[in-house]
């Protein structure tokens, strides 16, 4: 990879090994990652594999996931919305189906973009698999829970309608893609936050730098600089996709839950489908956002240690001068993770569509004093007897709606 030198404009000729005195000559193969990898092939989020010369290109065989999981989410996708225009199930399963419905939608547009953008990830991993860090392992927590909690809603969802087997394997993958599409976002993410670290702890140990030390290291940032672009250029629109998927299936589990006004008996899996989801969509949320916070803390604290450096050089130096310039133009430029039509991710990301949720949850609470929804269904069927799930006491008590409402005194 070519880069520039600031404020000149020949050719440097220096790869991001070469920028570093201390780095090896041997590549990064994301070795640690292996099993993250494996998993996302047979999701069909991730087609390329590494050659022999150190170029990724396409492996066939991963097409045939990403397809077949394509077509049954779209397959699955209009079964539904026709069952919900021929049947017309009760409100209460409605909005239970919301987010399955989503969740299709969801995978449908990520394997579409996934593939689109194949040639630019290729460039990308020959980039990142540069970059000399010291990566750990994706905690096998992590990947048990990708695989766990899409499991225990399967068994929910069988225990709430039997009769639905068909579309169990469907449940599995609608809750499997996201997970571990926030996996595999974020392990790019942390391999460029460990860039930023390690850059940050190099600036700071050496307590004399020359002219062309802090070249070497403005070379470093400037071909991290890079990576970071190439990233939100490849997954700012899956991002964009997955966070109002967050949002929208947390205002739905939201509704249902406030509805319900029993959660013992036949009333217990209606509970579980809609705790267990808000559970997980709050660890992913939380997720990705703790993580493009921790990038954009490790880029402040590069700027952080090239303005204490410029203080332990001679005023007015070509070295002061160097790391003036190198300082201000990393302040002016910072890493984040952008997201398509909003601003970039981050913890007041989190507060903020938090904010819309609850938002919206206060809303519907004012509007049900207006309306009276009909959450039950006047068909005899298997959902009949959720109806009493939905039915208040004469007291008019009971629910998660009643403690709310007794909560902000509406």
């Amino acid at each position: 990879m070519r880069i520039y030198a600031i404020g000149s404009g020949r050719k440097i000729g220096q790869n991001f090994a070469g920028a570093d005195p201390q780095a090896k000559e041997e590549r990064h193969r994301f070795e640690p990652f292996n099993i993250l990898l494996l998993v996302c092939s047979f999701l069909g989020l991730h087609l390329l594999r590494e050659d022999a010369d150190g170029s990724y290109v396409v492996c066939r065989w991963r097409l045939v996931p990403m397809a077949a999981l394509g077509l049954m989410s779209l397959v699955c996708l209009t079964c539904v919305l026709v069952y919900q225009a021929l049947v017309a199930p009760p409100l209460w399963f409605v909005v239970i189906l919301l987010p399955l419905c989503l969740g299709y939608c969801f995978c449908i547009i990520t394997f579409v973009l996934t593939y689109r953008n194949t040639r630019a990830l290729a460039e990308y991993l020959h980039s990142v698999s540069e970059l000399q860090v010291k990566l750990h392992r994706p905690s096998a927590l992590q990947l048990i829970n990708s695989i766990l909690f899409p499991v225990m809603l399967v068994v929910v969802t069988y225990n709430l309608v039997p009769k639905c087997q068909t579309f169990l394997p469907s449940v599995f993958v609608t809750s499997c893609v996201p997970a571990f599409m926030d996996l595999y976002m974020m392990h790019f993410v942390k391999m460029l936050q460990a860039a930023y670290v390690s850059l940050g702890r190099d600036i700071g140990a050496r307590v004399s730098l020359t002219i062309r030390e802090v070249q070497a290291m403005a070379d470093r940032w400037l071909t991290l600089t890079e990576i970071v672009a190439s990233h939100n250029k490849i997954f700012n629109v899956i991002l964009h996709w997955r966070l109002w998927l967050l949002v929208v299936q947390a205002m739905a589990h939201l509704f249902v839950l406030w509805a319900l006004r029993q959660y013992y008996g036949a009333c217990l899996p209606l509970l579980l489908i809609t705790l267990l989801p808000l559970a997980e969509l709050f660890v992913r949320f939380l997720y990705l956002c703790s993580n493009a916070e921790a990038l954009t803390r490790a880029d402040e604290e590069v700027v952080e240690a090239a303005q204490e450096a410029t203080l332990r050089v001679a005023t007015g130096s070509r070295v002061h001068l160097a790391l003036s310039a190198f300082s201000c133009h990393m302040a002016a430029q910072p890493a984040a993770i952008h997201v398509w039509g909003m601003d970039s991710l981050s913890s007041s990301t989190f507060v903020s569509l938090s904010g819309v949720v609850l938002t919206y949850l206060v809303v519907v609470l004012q509007f049900s004093l207006k309306v009276n929804y009909d959450f039950t269904s006047y068909r005899e069927g298997e959902l009949d007897k959720f109806n009493e799930c939905f039915a208040e006491d004469q007291a008019g008590n009971g629910g998660f709606g009643f403690i709310l409402r007794k909560l902000f005194a509406i």
